[in-house]
C-alpha cells in the first residue's frame, strides 16, 4: 500500500517532467520573487526586477541587496528555488534533445514496438556509433 509520501514523490515528478511546466513555474516564481522583495524591501519595481535577475543568475553586483531581516530570509529562498529551477529547465531540455536525437537515429531502424527495448541496449546508430534507446 502506498503511503502519503509516494503519492507527493510521484505528483512531483509528474510536474517536474514537462518543459512546458517547468518554465511555468519558473516564471511565476520570477515574479513572486520580484513582487515580494519589492514589498519587503521598499524599492520600485524595477529595482526589484533588477535585484531579482542578478540573484537568480547569481551575479551579485551588491548595488541592490536586502536591509530587513524579512528580505535576507527571501533572498535565501530565492536563490536556492532559482537555481532548483534552472537544474530542471536544463533537465527537461537535455531530454528534448535526447528523444530527438533518438527519435532522428531510429528511422534506420525498423523495430516493432514489442522489440524496442529489448533491442535498444545493443544497437548502435551506423553513421556515430552512439548506442540507441527509444522512449
Amino acid at each position: 500500500m502506498s503511503t502519503l509520501l509516494d503519492h507527493i514523490a510521484i505528483w512531483l515528478l509528474d510536474l517536474v517532467s514537462s518543459t512546458k511546466r517547468v518554465a511555468g513555474l519558473y516564471l511565476t516564481n520570477f515574479i513572486f520573487c520580484t513582487l515580494v522583495y519589492m514589498i519587503a524591501e521598499h524599492v520600485s519595481l524595477f529595482d526589484a526586477i533588477w535585484w531579482c535577475i542578478v540573484t537568480w543568475f547569481t551575479v551579485g553586483y551588491g548595488d541592490n541587496i536586502p536591509h530587513t531581516f524579512e528580505g535576507k530570509l527571501f533572498t535565501m529562498y530565492a536563490i536556492v528555488s532559482s537555481h532548483a529551477l534552472i537544474v530542471l529547465i536544463t533537465a527537461n531540455f537535455v531530454i528534448m534533445l535526447s528523444r530527438y536525437r533518438n527519435k532522428r537515429h531510429a528511422h534506420q531502424y525498423d523495430f516493432c514496438r514489442k522489440h524496442r527495448k529489448a533491442l535498444s541496449e545493443s544497437v548502435t546508430c551506423t553513421d556515430c556509433n552512439s548506442p540507441l534507446s527509444f522512449f
